[in-house]
């Protein structure tokens, strides 16, 4: 019982302490830019976020199957 203490303490500071290093180094903060990326979209064209340096952009990164439960929600009620 002592070992398995033991265990899920240290699991405990290993996911506090790596959840602490992902949010001080792979996180933006308000205010930001967001970095850089290329991508190919629907119709082809290619696209990348820096051709967009200075205006207004939202970016919405739904996966299929989110989206089309979150649709079908919407249509129910």
């Amino acid at each position: 019982m002592k070992k398995i203490f033991q265990y899920l303490l240290l699991g405990t500071f290993l996911l506090i302490g790596l959840s602490y290093l992902y949010l001080k180094y792979f996180t933006i903060e308000d205010g930001e830019q967001a970095p850089d990326f290329e991508t190919t979209l629907v119709d082809g064209t290619p696209f990348k976020l820096s051709d967009l340096r200075g205006q207004y952009v939202l970016l919405d990164f739904c996966g299929f199957m989110v989206c089309s439960l979150l649709e079908r929600k919407s249509s129910v009620g």
